[in-house]
């Protein structure tokens, strides 16, 4: 999924001055372009912005990270100096030519491998089961779209998409004109994207930037989202600048892969300052009516994963605690092992757990689930009504209702495992005694 993410918040710019009947000439030159540079770096910018207001309480991004690339096999990829959007980890590859180094400072986490012979060994094609990247560098938007024009590779990456894509002509004149492409992108689990693609004129098409459509169910979901994955500043350079480079920390965990270690087990159980917010009483962003504390939860009826029927009004008398999530959501899988294990503990006492999975595929949080031997109870929100209805805009996003079917308490986001079971217990504690 990251990958695609990734790719589906690209721009590209390019300088090219031929028609709409040579398209082809234009993804020859690029291709023939890449293939002639060295060594070249560049500047990565995802810009999101959010005009109708932000969903699942994100602002508007510019993230910038950075790349240098030198064939056949020294790279280093780095973030700049914006904290990550959306609690994404921080990553940072340097391979030397010898030696693959993979770290996330943040996390004290790294991972060392031998270095590939080629760039080339580094295109692969996503996989759609994978809950998991192929390589962390993934996780910076962008980053795979340089190896893949380096790689000299080219049928693999943005030529190929290019080469499909349908030519839109030329946008802007002299030192601004670029070519723009309309390309789609299939995805995992059988969506699509649309990208246009611009590559700038000129006898150096560097491919600049990468801009998706945004359909109207991903609207209705997101909202109105602007997205642009730049590519700026493209250079030729010789050897690896020294902002690429970083040392190991004596504190550092060695692992076999830190996206995995990261993600199935080593933030869940690590302390309880991991840079998210507190959990509280939710945002100040405004609310349904009905999903606002004191008020009836609204009612509902959704499928499970293993195909029964949860039917919130079926539940007064007890005490129901619901949690909103997404395999892809960090804080979520931090989260869910504290709210789990409390609610196991009080379910003799009246409390019903439901984590309300937002939005995925069956398929995807079933594997995701056996990957992390997880067995509770999770109602599919296939389509977002009932987060919309309950209010949701950040994840995870806990609804305690009490036995009368009143919503008492409301929690966005993840501040830690004590700090959220303390709260949860005595919040628990008070509602079955009522």
């Amino acid at each position: 999924m990251i990958r695609t993410t990734a790719l589906a918040v690209l721009t590209l710019a390019a300088n090219a001055c031929w028609g709409q009947d040579d398209a082809r000439k234009i993804i020859e030159h690029l291709s023939e372009h890449y293939r002639n540079v060295q060594g070249c770096s560049v500047t990565l910018t995802m810009d999101v912005e959010f005009p109708d207001g932000a969903p699942f309480g994100i602002g508007d991004m510019d993230q910038t990270s950075y790349a240098s690339v030198l064939k056949p096999n020294i790279f280093a990829f780095w973030p700049g100096d914006k904290p990550a959007p959306m609690g994404m980890p921080v990553v940072r590859v340097m391979c030397d030519g010898k030696q693959l180094v993979t770290a996330m400072p943040n996390e004290a986490l790294y991972s060392s491998e031998d270095a590939p012979a080629t760039l080339a060994e580094l295109v692969t094609e996503p996989d759609p089961e994978s809950m998991m990247p192929a390589h962390a560098w993934e996780m910076i938007a962008g980053a795979q779209m340089v190896i893949d024009l380096m790689s000299d590779v080219p049928d693999k990456g943005i030529v190929k998409m290019l080469s499909q894509a349908e030519y839109k002509g030329v946008q802007g004149e002299d030192a601004q004109a670029r070519h723009v492409f309309l390309a789609t992108e299939q995805g995992e689990f059988g969506q699509s994207t649309k990208l246009e693609i611009f590559v700038a004129a000129g006898d150096k098409p560097w491919v600049t930037a990468i801009k998706p459509q945004i359909d109207q169910a991903q609207q209705q979901m997101f909202g109105k989202i602007d997205i642009t994955l730049r590519f700026d500043d493209w250079k030729a350079i010789e050897a690896l600048p020294e902002a690429a480079r970083f040392k190991i920390a004596d504190e550092w965990k060695k692992v076999d892969n830190v996206i995995e270690a990261a993600m199935n087990g080593l933030m869940t159980e690590g302390p309880d300052d991991l840079g998210d917010e507190p959990r509280d009483d939710g945002p100040d962003q405004p609310k349904p009516p009905a999903a606002d504390k004191g008020n009836p939860a609204p009612d509902f009826t959704l499928t499970t994963l293993d195909e029964s029927t949860f039917t919130l009004s079926s539940l007064k008398g007890k005490v129901v605690v619901l949690d909103f999530w997404a395999t892809w959501c960090g804080p979520c899988v931090r989260a869910l092992p504290t709210v789990t294990s409390v609610t196991a503990d009080y379910a003799d006492k009246g409390v019903v757990f439901a984590a309300v999975n937002l939005r995925e595929k069956p398929e995807r949080v079933r594997k995701f689930m056996a990957d992390k031997e997880w067995s509770f109870n999770v109602p599919m929100d296939t389509d977002g009504s009932i987060a919309q209805a309950y209010g949701v805009t950040g994840i995870p996003h806990s609804v305690i209702i009490d036995k009368q079917g009143i919503i008492r308490h409301i929690h966005v986001g993840f501040g830690g495992a004590k700090q959220y079971e303390a709260q949860l217990r005595a919040e628990l504690d008070e509602l079955i005694k009522e």
